[in-house]
């Protein structure tokens, strides 16, 4: 349950500048050969850097170096619309991809037809449920994706794995489903397709009951990567986080996929919509807060290292989905600003340790130290259903 994002070149990020969006054709050079994309220039620098906006809504980070050729228009290019998009993924893809239309959703997938309209059904209801929560109830004001969104669904673990090292290199074997917002897209395997599937026929053989215990986790495990990915793609694109390469508090990015992603193996198709309780995040945060130094809730704040470090992300998740379900059930509000004062950040600029510390004094009214007291005797009662 990983999101991440790709920096094709870190020097980019403290010296472009907005500009005018423009209808452009854009050849690059790659390390494949060249290639010619056509949307529109997002920014640009002084030195002739640029963010390109491809029609699929990916979004290219070229340096001047890499710029073969630049064809210029004076009109807006649209984003495809959705039979356009389907025939080009349709091509990228090849024969042994289908792209199946679903809702809002454009899935190509390698497996069974049946298998991806079920990930459609629970991609088009987690997206439902995120604009429900946040502007009905939350008074967040979103917009709507300016094209079908796009997972790709794969039907084994080892042909993800292959796909998504194409991008995230060796990372890939320690995912189960990612959401990539340069690309914005959602990569995704059958839980039972391939060596899983084969391993839990050969478990029902030997002991029925284990076999359905295993299948039942692989299910669950599935559905809450599945939710949570969709909810980082969602959120990147109807402007709940700001996805033109800001940079984002890992804390903040993570924690509000993981609000949604709790499974309900009672409910229909096994989730309800989240917004409850995490049991295994709960759980790990029970086990570990009491060795938790003065200063957490400000550490959590300012570095995203206690995700990222392979030794500390269990811990450190489950920290970020307490917090966050903390702060959503007793300030809501104050989160949302909170939200939109990130957002209203200069794009491209870095988002330095005294300005995390400023935007969220600013939105909550009080220090990551006042906030540590109150949260350490409010979420144990909150936890515990009191």
């Amino acid at each position: 349950m990983t999101l991440v994002r790709l920096t094709q070149t870190t020097a980019l990020v403290a010296v472009l500048s907005a500009c005018e969006a423009r209808a452009d054709k854009l050849t690059i050079q790659e390390d494949e050969g060249e290639r010619t994309i056509e949307g529109n220039v997002l920014t640009s620098d002084s030195a002739g850097n640029l963010l390109f906006e491809s029609r699929d809504a990916r979004h290219w980070v070229v340096t001047k170096d890499k710029i073969v050729k630049h064809e210029k228009s004076a009109t807006p290019t649209p984003l495809w619309k959705a039979p356009e998009l389907k025939a080009a993924l349709a091509k990228e893809y090849g024969k042994d991809f289908k792209v199946t239309e679903t809702g809002h959703y454009m899935i190509v997938h390698s497996c069974s037809v049946d298998t991806a309209r079920e990930a459609g059904k629970l991609l088009n209801r987690a997206q439902g449920q995120f604009f429900f929560f946040f502007e009905r109830k939350s008074g967040f004001k979103l917009q709507k994706p300016k094209q079908p969104l796009i997972a790709v669904v794969f039907e084994d673990r080892r042909q993800y794995q292959e796909h998504v090292s194409k991008f995230i290199g060796r990372t890939a074997e320690m995912t189960l489903g990612v959401f990539i917002p340069s690309v914005n897209r959602i990569y995704l395997y059958n839980a039972f397709g391939g060596d899983e599937g084969r391993r839990v026929e050969m478990a029902s053989k030997v002991n029925s009951q284990f076999a359905r215990q295993m299948s039942g986790h692989m299910l669950e495990q599935n559905i809450s990567t599945l939710i949570h990915e969709a909810i980082h793609q969602v959120a990147y694109n109807t402007g709940f986080h700001n996805r033109k390469l800001v940079e984002l508090p890992l804390w903040l990015v993570e924690g509000m996929a993981m609000y949604f992603e709790t499974t309900d193996v009672n409910a229909k198709h096994g989730w309800k919509g989240g917004k409850t309780i995490n049991p295994g995040r709960a759980e790990l945060f029970r086990a570990s807060y009491r060795n938790y130094e003065r200063g957490f809730i400000e550490d959590l704040l300012v570095r995203d290292d206690r995700l990222r470090d392979p030794a500390t992300a269990s811990e450190g998740y489950a920290l970020a989905w307490t917090f966050t379900y903390y702060l959503l059930k007793h300030h809501q509000k104050e989160y949302m600003d909170f939200v939109k004062l990130i957002n209203a950040r200069k794009e491209f600029s870095s988002y330095s340790r005294s300005a995390r510390l400023a935007d969220f004094e600013k939105a909550f009214k009080k220090s990551p130290s006042e906030m540590e007291d109150e949260f350490l005797e409010g979420v144990k009662k909150l936890l515990d259903g009191k």
